[in-house]
Parts: structure tokens; C-alpha cells; sequence
């Protein structure tokens, strides 16, 4: 027993990490408990043929599989997890009823005197625990809660189940601040603090050092980490450097950018790309302190300002993984390029590789290579850019937009090593389809395309308030994956109208943030809609570019009206109102024109969505002013002053507020307004 483990979610990172620290002790035996032997065996196929390792493969409520696995066990490690945040959770809850059951039942059948019971180590997180939390960003907190929602209160029932049986089994609850797929770096326990992120390994060690103290210190006690060492560096090159200048600062800025600011926003851009991964987290977690920074700096920030961007966003930052040479110089090949596409961990691979790239042959020459020569290669990371509700697109157009190759490599980077949910087939399949149709849909606009798609009940409903972050994925792929592409198929733009076809896609996009309101319901915009919204800006610099080939602009623009159909069936088809906005009256923002609201904003506490939608809707109303009225003037809602009253809008509704409360998560769907006032 003193050297037998148990391992519950042996396929996950954790119980992966887990199996190998505990292997590098020759006395171990360990028990993987898992719902796919065969899995197990393909992810760790060395550790797995150990004689010292037995695999039990169930359910993990198979009781009596349980009762074999646990039996005289020294500890028992609860590291079984559900990836996807999903009502009726319950994988902790029946980690724990299991185990006991199981003890129970090993106790009722062992003779006097009864056997000792092992020691349970559980897997939570330091976002349930008040205490813990207490240093997070005041605004980042619920939005943690709200996205883990029915995992954290899984966990929390599974403590409150285990805590009730401390008068017979010790409890050791591990609760980090955030996990990271990295190497092993350092760590020390703690009980009073911690620091985001910690690697698996690092973990996986940790966990075993309390389990194994003699002292009982950390029993029942809420066990968290600190990292002890930061990433490793790498050769520093001119692409690897920021350089911001006041001949480059956007293509909509204020009337004056100090001199201090440009230094200050520089020294912490540098600090960003040096330091911080470009995902907080694994899933969904994307860095926006660039955009923060050059969004709010080129609507005149001061120094001030931006270092208080940096203090409410920093804190929840992690380092970037290691860089492997080996890796850096096989993505030369693009074959293995491919391979390692999609991969979190390689962002700081790819990062390097790209900045290498751009110090060789210039940032055009690797933009034209990487992303518009229609390689295999091409092709992925152009698609890519389009994944993660934009996020790739705008940290890569800031740096087009700026001239920064260190950000225009990030953005790169970003869109290598981001998750795949299937954008890049969805634009393939409906540019095929396109293509080979023989409906002339040329003059369709996508005021009417968005129409179709909310009369279209396939589509309508395709997405539901319990995929909640799927929708994209499960919802609209998932249901109506032929009836969307044939839709937004027949959005289509040729060199002749490519000017006119980009405004209309910026105006449509702040159409949906702006009109998808609720009757008698208070003022918000969709929070995937804002996205559509802060991107757009990109598609007005992409055009600017006489670099970029007019066919590589018309696909550019093409994408993005096409896949902002897809958002809109995301968040529900709600009903679009133009009087919603054209008949908005202002609060907070009463009288304020562009460059009042411009001061107004980069003083607000905030993530940069505010900035960034903002300073998207001033470039909406300049590019769609030639079109808004006239021949075309239908495909264009927004007119006039609309832009202003949105801005002020967005203001409005946000101001004060935590990034979880500003926006409406899902306008299409009855659940989200149920938390808004109401109003006559």
C-alpha cells in the first residue's frame, strides 16, 4: 500500500503527468482508472507497458471496478475532468460517490481491525474559493465563474460531498489558479497564495509532495501553487522588437498622440510579446493586451492610461512555453508546419519561426507566403485567422495596421496554434459552393442573407442555449452545416463592387451589434456581435494595402461577411430593429461627440473591447457614407448619426460594469436578458 497510487482521469493532461512523475520512482505501482484503455495506451505508449502500471477501464461509476482499482491504495488522485462546461455535470461529484461507496464497501468487507483508507487528493480550482480568488482582476472573477459555470459548481458539491466525510477519510484540495501544457519549471506549495499558471508536471509533482507529507499539513486544507521560474529565451531580432512611431498610428486616431505615450505603450507591448502567451488559457482565453494598448493609444491615451491597462489585465496573464529549436527549424517543412498547426503549446515555436521568417525576406514577403499564396500552408493559417471569434484577424491587422512585424508575428503565431472549430471547412465548403453554383446571387446583400438565415428554422434554431461556448462548433455546424453554407454561399463580391462590398460588410456587422435588441428590455450589445464589429476595422486596412492582390481582397471580404452569418445564427437569429438605434438615447454619453467619447473610453476600466468597438464604428461610418444612400443605400441599415448614438451606446452599457456584465452573451436566446432591467 505505502507505494501503490490511484489515478482517476488517467487519459487527462493531468493523470498523464501524473503517471510519469510517479513512474520515476521505481518502488511505485500505479492504478490508471479510465474510460478508454486503448486512448491511454496511444498518448503514453512507454509508461503503459510498465509492469508497474495497471490499467481499469469503466465508467467512474462502476463501484465494484472501483473497489479493484482503490484497493489498498496509499492515495487516490481525483484528476477526472469535463472538458466542455455543460449542464448536469457531474464528473466530480461521481469521482467522489464512487470512491466512497467503493471504501465503504472495502471497509464492510475487511476483518477487524478495518484496513487503512488512502488518502484522496482532489483536482479543483482556486476560482471557487473566495479566499484563493481574492487577488484576481475585480472584473475577471465572474467571468471566469460564468464560463465554468456548471463545472465549478460540480467541483464545489464534490467538495461539500467529501468534506462531510472527514471523520473517516483526509481530503487534500488542490486548487490552482490556472493549468498550462508546458514543462516542468519549479513550483512550491502554498496555503495562503497563488500564481497562474502552472504546468501539468509541476502540478502532477505538487500534488504527489502533499499526498505524500507525513505531517497530514495540507489535509483538508485548500492546497494551491506558486511557479517558481519563468519560459525560457530565445535570439532577440529586429522582428522580435516593437517600435511604435507617430507616423504610423492607425488608420483612425485621435487628433494627438503624446510622445509618452507612444514610449509607454511601446516598453508594454514590448513587455507582452516578451513575457505573455498569447492565450491565458488553453481554451478561449485569447491575450487582448495589444489591442488594448494600440486601440486605446491611438485614441490618444496617456501614459497613465495605458499602465492601467495593463494592471487590470496583466495579472491574469500566463508565460509563453518553452521554444524547441528542433521544432522551430522543422516548421521549415511544410509538412511538419502542418502538423504542428492547431497546437496551443507551439504558440512560442511558431512565434519565433515567423519572426525568423520576417527578419529574413521582410513582413509583406512572409504575409504573401504564409497566408495568400494558396498553399496548403497558406491556406491553413489564412483560414485560421478566422477562428476564435476573430481574435487571430485583429491581432494580426494591428500589426498590418501598425507596421509592427514583432505583432504581425504574434497574430501569425495566434493563428497557427489556435483550436480548430471548423471555420476553415465551413469557408472552403461555401467558397466551393459558390463557385460552382449556378444562381446568380451577385446582387444579393446581406441584409437580406441575414434575413434568410432567421426565416431559415434549420438555421434559426440550429445553435441552442446549452451548447453554450459550441454554438459555432455543435450549434450552427453541427445542425445546419449544408443549409448555412448554401446561404452564405451566395454572398459574393468581385473586384468591380469590392470597395462597396467591404462597407457593407462593416455596416452589417454593426447593424447586428446594435439592433439585436429585446423589447422592453434595457440597451446591450451581443458580446460575439461586438466581434464581428472590432474586426471589421481590419478588412478597411487589408483594402488600403496595395501589396495584397485584388483577388486576395476580394476573398478576404467575402470570409468575413460569410462567416458573420454563421454569427449571427450563433447567438440565436434574434430580430434586428434599426429604430433601436436610431431612436437611442443616451445616458452616460449624452452630448458626447467622437473625440469626448475617445477620452472617455481610454480612462475606462476594461479589457479593450469597449476601445476597439468604438474606434470600428468611426471607421464604419466613413467608409459606408459614399454608399449609404442611393442605388445601394438598402444594404447599408446604418445611416448618419447612427454611428455616434451606437458609440455612445456601447459606452452607455458598459460603463462601470464587469467585462461579464457589459455585454448580452447570446441575443437570440431568452436566458441572458432574464438578468437585464426592464424598461417601459
Amino acid at each position: 500500500m505505502d507505494s501503490t497510487y490511484a489515478v482517476l482521469g488517467a487519459t487527462g493532461n493531468c493523470g498523464k503527468a501524473l503517471i510519469q512523475i510517479l513512474l520515476q520512482d521505481p518502488k511505485n505501482e500505479i492504478r490508471a482508472y479510465c474510460r478508454n484503455k486503448a486512448k491511454l495506451m496511444r498518448t503514453l505508449p512507454e509508461e503503459t507497458q510498465s509492469k508497474r502500471v495497471k490499467i481499469f477501464e469503466g465508467a467512474i461509476t462502476d463501484v465494484d471496478l472501483m473497489v479493484d482499482c482503490i484497493r489498498d491504495c496509499r492515495s487516490v488522485f481525483f484528476v477526472a475532468s469535463m472538458n466542455d462546461n455543460m449542464p448536469g455535470c457531474r464528473v466530480g461529484q461521481d469521482s467522489a460517490i464512487s470512491v466512497i461507496s467503493a471504501l465503504k464497501k472495502i471497509k464492510a468487507e475487511a476483518k477487524t481491525p478495518p484496513p487503512p483508507m488512502p488518502k484522496l487528493v482532489v483536482l479543483s480550482s482556486a476560482t471557487i474559493d473566495p479566499y484563493l480568488s481574492r487577488t484576481m482582476p475585480w472584473w475577471f472573477h465572474p467571468i471566469m465563474i460564468r464560463a465554468g459555470s456548471f463545472v465549478y459548481d460540480d467541483l464545489r458539491l464534490m467538495e461539500v460531498f467529501l468534506r462531510d466525510q472527514q471523520d473517516w477519510i483526509s481530503t487534500i484540495f488542490i486548487k490552482p489558479g490556472g493549468l498550462a501544457v508546458d514543462k516542468q519549471r519549479g513550483y512550491r506549495l502554498s496555503l495562503d497564495d497563488h500564481e497562474s499558471f502552472i504546468a501539468y508536471p509541476d502540478l502532477a509533482a505538487a500534488m504527489k509532495e502533499a499526498a505524500d507529507d507525513p505531517t497530514g499539513r495540507y489535509d483538508m486544507k485548500n492546497q494551491v501553487f506558486i511557479k517558481m521560474s519563468t519560459t525560457a529565451t530565445t535570439t532577440i531580432t529586429a522582428a522580435s522588437q516593437v517600435r511604435l512611431s507617430k507616423g504610423s498610428v492607425g488608420i483612425v486616431h485621435g487628433d494627438k498622440i503624446p510622445e509618452e505615450s507612444l514610449e509607454a505603450a511601446t516598453r508594454l507591448l514590448q513587455h507582452n510579446h516578451d513575457k505573455n502567451h498569447i492565450f491565458w488559457r488553453d481554451v478561449n482565453g485569447h491575450n487582448h493586451m495589444a489591442h488594448d494598448y494600440l486601440t486605446i493609444l491611438a485614441l490618444g491615451a496617456s501614459p497613465a492610461e495605458l499602465q492601467q491597462a495593463y494592471d487590470d489585465n496583466q495579472p491574469i496573464q500566463r508565460p509563453p512555453p518553452a521554444v524547441d529549436e528542433d521544432v522551430i527549424a522543422a516548421m521549415a517543412d511544410d509538412s511538419k508546419f502542418l502538423e504542428y498547426l492547431n497546437k496551443g503549446d507551439q504558440y512560442t515555436n511558431f512565434l519565433v519561426f515567423f519572426e525568423r521568417q520576417i527578419e529574413q525576406k521582410g513582413w509583406k514577403e512572409v504575409i504573401q507566403q504564409y497566408v495568400f499564396s494558396r498553399t496548403p500552408v497558406a491556406e491553413a493559417v489564412l483560414s485560421e485567422l478566422y477562428e476564435g471569434a476573430y481574435h487571430p484577424v485583429i491581432h494580426f491587422g494591428l500589426g498590418v495596421e501598425f507596421e509592427q512585424p514583432s505583432i504581425i508575428a504574434e497574430g501569425l503565431a495566434q493563428a497557427a496554434a489556435h483550436s480548430n472549430v471548423g471555420i476553415d471547412k465551413f469557408l472552403f465548403d461555401s467558397e466551393k459552393e459558390a463557385l460552382n453554383s449556378s444562381i446568380d446571387a451577385s446582387s444579393k446583400t446581406l441584409v437580406e442573407l441575414l434575413k434568410e438565415a432567421g426565416a431559415n428554422e434549420t438555421i434559426h434554431y440550429a445553435a441552442r442555449w446549452t451548447d453554450m461556448a459550441n454554438k459555432i462548433n455543435h450549434g450552427v455546424f453541427g445542425r445546419a452545416s449544408p443549409e448555412v453554407t448554401a446561404l452564405a454561399s451566395q454572398f459574393r463580391v468581385t473586384p468591380e463592387n469590392l470597395e462597396r462590398r467591404c462597407a457593407e460588410v462593416l455596416n452589417c456587422a454593426a447593424y447586428m451589434a446594435g439592433c439585436a435588441q429585446r423589447k422592453g428590455k434595457g440597451r446591450k450589445i451581443d458580446f460575439f456581435y461586438m466581434h464581428n464589429v472590432t474586426s471589421s476595422i481590419f478588412f478597411t486596412v487589408f483594402m488600403k494595402q496595395p501589396w495584397i492582390k485584388v483577388e486576395d481582397k476580394v476573398r478576404l471580404v467575402e470570409w468575413k461577411g460569410r462567416l458573420d452569418i454563421v454569427w449571427y445564427a450563433a447567438s440565436g437569429c434574434p430580430e434586428l430593429n434599426v429604430d433601436d438605434v436610431a431612436g437611442y438615447e443616451a445616458t452616460h454619453a449624452k452630448d458626447m461627440g467622437w473625440k469626448e467619447l475617445y477620452r472617455a473610453i481610454t480612462a475606462m476600466h476594461d479589457d479593450g473591447h469597449v476601445a476597439k468597438f468604438v474606434r470600428a464604428l468611426k471607421n464604419g461610418e466613413e467608409v459606408s457614407k459614399p454608399f449609404e444612400h442611393g442605388e445601394h443605400g438598402d444594404a447599408f441599415p446604418l445611416k448618419g448619426d447612427m454611428w455616434l448614438k451606437l458609440a455612445r451606446m456601447a459606452y452607455d452599457t458598459t460603463l462601470g460594469l464587469s467585462p461579464e456584465g457589459k455585454w448580452i452573451w447570446g441575443a437570440g436566446f431568452d436566458q441572458p436578458w432574464g438578468g437585464i432591467p426592464n424598461v417601459q
